[in-house]
């Protein structure tokens, strides 16, 4: 791969070789890319030997002249082996998701890569993401996408789990998010004092196009707002705080190599991990820290401790 101001030269070169009318002499382009003449013929055979680019260098009476036989021809327009390897992995990665709405696209892309063969034609599917193969909402995942990318309002009914009767909301849509296998909607909701409001796609019963203005997102950078999160809910007004975890050897080692947080920073104290994480409380936390049963210990903040003893008590109550 070259250098970025090679990439910008030979941009420029690929323009001047695509001009039907005026040729440039070698010493004309030297001098207007400020290059040397080793430094210039390093450049055509990159061009020739990346792109095959049908460079033609005649002599005239101003000296030798740089273009392209083929006027038409453009190396942004060629696609080499190593580009087409890349674009196939990438789509393989695309492919191993599902149920986006460039599904059919992504295939006839596939097709086209090589004449009379798919990508499924031509390797067997040996990445594996973490998905839940009951999720009956990718419809919905294709719809919002869709609703983002061209800024459209949406009507969504809704249904809470903890709720009865669903209910209707006016959503300008802003992002998806994934987290534990499950897709969230996160988006402006009309009539709410809180903003950005987010729904789990399989609590959406129905999602209609709305027929007004869209208001894009202007104040919220979302990838600041997840900083200091665990899963995606934030309580209204809660600021981040120290959590202090003690782990005990086995999971401490597991947790040293894979971080349950990127704020986490841990020391170990004989058999004991000790973790400090600067996160927001909410319930996803608890939940985690709850996976770990025996395994950890809650030390501070002094309201989660207690949030995470009363649950286990409750746990241990119904034995």
């Amino acid at each position: 791969m070259p250098s970025s101001e090679a990439q910008i030269r030979i941009k420029q070169l690929d323009n001047w070789f695509q001009n039907k009318r005026h040729h440039l002499t070698c010493k004309e382009i030297i001098t207007e890319l400020g290059i040397s003449i080793r430094q210039f013929r390093k450049d055509i055979e990159y061009m020739k030997e990346h792109y095959d680019a049908p460079i033609c260098s005649p002599e005239r009476s101003k000296g030798y002249v740089y273009y392209y036989e083929d006027s038409d021809f453009s190396i942004y327009k060629q696609l080499n082996d190593e580009n087409i390897e890349i674009i196939k992995n990438s789509i393989m990665t695309l492919q191993s998701f599902g149920g986006l709405p460039q599904d059919d696209l992504i295939f006839e892309i596939s097709k086209n890569l090589i004449p009379g063969k798919s990508l499924t034609d031509l390797q067997v599917q040996f990445v594996f993401y973490e998905e839940n193969l009951n999720y009956e909402n990718k419809k919905h995942y294709a719809r919002i996408f869709t609703a983002i990318q061209y800024r459209e309002v949406i009507k969504v009914v809704y249904k809470p789990f903890m709720e009865a009767e669903p209910k209707t909301h006016i959503i300008h849509p802003y992002i998806l998010k994934q987290y534990n296998t499950r897709w969230y909607l996160f988006g402006k909701c009309e009539g709410v004092n809180y903003n950005p409001m987010n729904l789990a796609l399989d609590r959406i019963v129905s999602i209609h196009k709305f027929n007004k203005p869209y208001v894009p997102n202007t104040t919220i950078d979302f990838k600041e707002y997840f900083e200091d999160l665990i899963g995606v809910t934030k309580p209204f007004e809660q600021v981040p705080c120290d959590v202090i975890l003690h782990f005990n050897e086995s999971t401490g080692k597991y947790i040293e190599s894979k971080p349950i947080h990127e704020s986490q920073r841990g020391q170990w104290q004989k058999s004991i991990f000790k973790v400090k994480l600067q996160v927001i409380l909410n319930y996803e936390l608890e939940k985690l820290i709850l996976s770990y049963a025996e395994s950890v210990k809650v030390v501070s903040p002094k309201q989660l401790v207690l949030k995470i003893k009363t649950r286990i008590q409750e746990a241990i109550s119904q034995y």
